[in-house]
């Protein structure tokens, strides 16, 4: 898959154009691992995220919400480690590949949502189903095969049937949080299904002899994932699946940090039509530099200005207002500090590019259309 950022290389990292890095993800037995290579295949940066299994009523499984955290966790890693062994800042990669210990079964319902625990390829629980398909499509087909888990499923009436939506594995949930659609390279898609002999998709005919001896209320056809080819891109990675790297769900804490004041802006410039030509922001937030002030630039649609001193915060601003009572010299406050405090201070100016404004524009459309929830939780509770 492929990220939507601009392409254009990084200025700020000397001998890497970031968007010509590819971003690998591998969610392995007992690590969730992360690297990211140069179009040679040279690694640039890895991190990772250790976890395990555990038997939860007799089935091995893994937490589905620790794919997210590991993912996080192996992201920032490796972000990490490309920041301290080559002085580079992870701002975007060209392409991003997951894989995810191939085989098990991870049912989803009609709003993506996991149905029973994650079923990984150690779970040994498939042997009827394994053998009654194996002579139904004269081939061998493997207990882990996700399957084999949804034949047992079916022929053992079990709960969840009734909901599936879509049937994946690890990998092709992954897939389908970062860019929204259900597939699978087709290696992966091997361990769900018998691919057909073009092998590029699954095997109509048997997908056909399946749902002629199972009783379900959907066609097998209709659940299976997308199948992609090596070299097809699978999808764009989405806002909400930006959001599940650590770059991604700070963004969002930006995001929602500044939603209430850029409502405020957009309410005075609709209703009072009040013009603002320049910020200049103030607080701790701006000790890191850039990423917060680019982001308040977006969310007010107006130029930014940041200070040296911005990180100071109010200590800084209850220091100038103290010393205007032993510095004012008669002076108005504002004519104090605009000769005094800001005449040559050093300060650093950002405006948010359309692309910004116009993502962020999204973001406060939902905060606003959510405003009601909020309102009726305070009466409720």
């Amino acid at each position: 898959m492929e990220h939507p950022d601009d392409p254009r290389s990084d200025p700020s990292t000397p001998g890497i154009d970031l968007t010509r890095t590819a971003l690998g993800i591998e969610f392995g037995s007992t690590r969730i691992k992360a690297v990211l290579t140069d179009p040679s295949g040279a690694v640039l940066a890895s991190g990772g995220h250790t976890w395990d299994n555990r038997l939860v009523d007799g089935v091995w499984t893994y937490s589905i919400d620790e794919v997210e955290t590991g993912l996080r966790a192996a992201y920032a890693a490796l972000a990490e480690d490309l920041r301290a062994t080559r002085g580079v800042e992870l701002t975007t990669v060209g392409a991003i590949g997951v894989s995810g210990m191939m085989h098990g079964y991870l049912p989803l319902d009609d709003r993506g949502r996991p149905l029973p625990a994650f079923r990984p390829w150690r779970n040994t629980i498939t042997a009827e189903s394994s053998a009654a398909l194996s002579a139904l499509f004269g081939l061998n087909i493997p207990q882990r095969w996700s399957i084999s888990h949804l034949h047992r499923a079916v022929t053992g009436s079990e709960e969840h049937v009734g909901g599936i939506a879509r049937i994946t594995t690890l990998a092709g949930y992954v897939h389908w949080r970062l860019i929204g659609r259900h597939v699978l390279g087709v290696g992966e898609a091997s361990g769900v299904f018998p691919i057909g002999a073009s092998g590029r998709s699954f095997d109509t005919d048997m997908i056909a002899a399946f749902d002629g001896v199972v009783t379900a209320p959907w066609s097998l056809a209709d659940i299976l994932p997308e199948v992609a080819v090596a070299g097809r891109e699978a999808g764009r990675l989405t806002e909400s699946g930006s959001a599940l790297t650590l770059a991604g769900l700070m963004r969002s804490h930006l995001f929602s940090l500044f939603a209430s004041m850029a409502h405020g802006i957009r309410v005075l410039r609709r209703c009072a039509d009040v013009p603002i030509d320049s910020m200049s922001a103030h607080g701790g937030v701006f000790a890191t530099p850039e990423i917060p002030q680019r982001a308040l630039a977006a969310a007010f649609d107006t130029p930014v200005s940041v200070a040296a001193t911005a990180s100071q915060g109010g200590t800084w601003g209850m220091s100038l207002l103290a010393g205007y009572l032993l510095w004012g010299r008669g002076r108005a406050l504002e004519d104090s500090l605009d000769r005094e405090i800001f005449a040559d201070a050093r300060s650093v100016t950002i405006t948010a590019t359309a692309q910004e404004v116009a993502e962020y524009g999204r973001y406060l459309e939902r905060f606003i259309a959510a405003l009601p929830v909020q309102a009726a939780a305070v009466e409720v509770f």
